[in-house]
């Protein structure tokens, strides 16, 4: 490989071996870029698949949407594995939620697990 003058920087001089044409030089020329400014050695096609992690799947926290007479009114954030009393404490001290709340007497209290609270007031 020949030396490249001191006012070219970034460019890689080869010399062309025997056998290769200029096809040849430009296409490992522009490879030796592009893995360098990428930084890496090797092509995907020889990279192993990412390995599977079932604890990444995990959720710690729920996002439950919260209905009043029927219509959605808010969403709490809860832990994943809270019970309806949770759920109903948290929704009732949120601010979207609790306006509708206010003055009436909750009937009936509708709890899916992690899915959604539905709460029928008069």
């Amino acid at each position: 490989m020949a030396a490249a003058p001191s006012n070219l920087h970034g460019i890689l001089v080869l010399d062309k071996p025997s056998g290769w044409t200029s096809h040849d030089v430009v296409a490992k020329t522009r490879g030796i870029t592009h893995q360098r400014r990428i930084g890496h050695t090797g092509t995907l096609a020889y990279v192993p698949w990412p390995e599977w992690d079932e604890s990444l799947l995990v959720e710690n926290v729920l996002e439950v949407p919260v209905q009043v007479q029927g219509k959605l009114r808010g969403k709490v954030e809860v832990p994943a594995d809270a019970d309806a009393a949770t759920v109903l404490k948290t929704a009732k001290e949120d601010p979207k939620v609790a306006p509708h709340l206010e003055g009436k007497t909750i009937v009936k209290i509708i709890f899916v697990s992690g899915k959604i609270l539905n709460l029928v007031v008069r």
